[in-house]
């Protein structure tokens, strides 16, 4: 369900970053906005990060393409993420540090 506007309300900035945190908790914080389905994609997106970028111990991808489209999930994210809350909120990106290097 999309929100409708408010004339003269400013939308809510939410920045989508990966974090240490429980990824359920996460999620569950926008669950009653969010459909299942894209809460399991933000659990697996932010898994990735902690267990295949591993940054405890490096902040490096096994594989650039494995970071490419990580990075490329992560902006899908805050498309579908900012269809399903609709314009009260102005969803962006906060992982661009975690691109691989070119």
């Amino acid at each position: 369900m999309l929100s409708t506007p408010v004339p003269g309300e400013v939308p809510v900035e939410l920045v989508i970053m990966p974090e240490w945190a429980s990824s359920q908790r996460v999620a569950g914080i926008f669950s009653p906005r969010l459909s299942r389905d894209l809460q399991a994609r933000i659990r697996a997106w932010n898994d990735e990060w902690k267990f295949t970028l591993n940054p405890q111990k490096t902040i490096r991808w096994p594989h650039p393409e494995i970071g490419r489209r990580w990075i490329e999930e992560g902006n899908a994210l805050v498309e579908a993420i900012q269809a399903e809350l609709g314009s009260r909120f102005h969803v962006v990106g906060g992982f661009s540090a975690y691109a691989p290097e070119p």
